[in-house]
């Protein structure tokens, strides 16, 4: 008859030796990794033609991880306003294409810590990004950071414009398959 100390022995070696083959199976079965994070930069150039106007137009580039250009769709979601009727937050929902229209990058904004001048005439801000998507030559293509935002109403002629830079320079990126 077995002991129960006797009977312990080889069944934990058992486990040990199953963990052990499950590490390795599961090691092998891991897909290629993303790569390490990078600096990644963005700058936007965006005017709103016209006021009002719900949607912004213009160029972006890029550098760090991904250096490339092209063109911007920029929808703004303003959240709350402050006695001097400027923004207290602005969430954008910007769309990016590159080279081709299947090449696209779109980026979420959330610009805080508004600096106006009452009626926001201008503005500087702060602003926090991150990538919700990517699509074609960028697929795989994963980012977040902070950066400045800072904007003037541009008087031309009969037409109200807004003029907003975005310069998100502190960020990390990296792809993933």
């Amino acid at each position: 008859m077995l002991s129960p100390i006797h009977g312990r022995k080889p069944n934990r070696i058992r486990i040990v030796v199953i963990a052990a083959l499950l590490l390795v199976l599961g090691i092998i079965a891991l897909p290629a990794g993303a790569t390490p994070p990078e600096p990644l930069d963005f700058e936007f150039n965006v005017t709103y033609y016209d006021l009002p106007t719900d949607t912004g137009y213009g160029t972006w580039e890029s550098g760090g991880l991904l250096s490339s250009s092209g063109s911007i769709v920029q929808i703004p979601n303003h959240a709350g306003w402050d006695p001097d009727g400027c923004w207290r937050t602005v969430h954008t929902l910007d769309t990016l294409t590159g080279a081709s229209p299947e090449d696209t990058i779109t980026i979420r904004t959330q610009l805080t810590e508004i600096d106006g001048v009452p009626g926001c005439f201008s503005f500087t801000g702060s602003v926090n990004w991150t990538i919700v998507s990517a699509t074609g030559a960028y697929a795989g293509l994963h980012g977040q950071g902070k950066g400045t935002v800072s904007g003037y109403l541009d008087f031309a002629g009969d037409t109200i414009n807004y003029v907003i830079n975005s310069d998100l320079n502190d960020g990390q990126g990296h792809y993933e398959p």
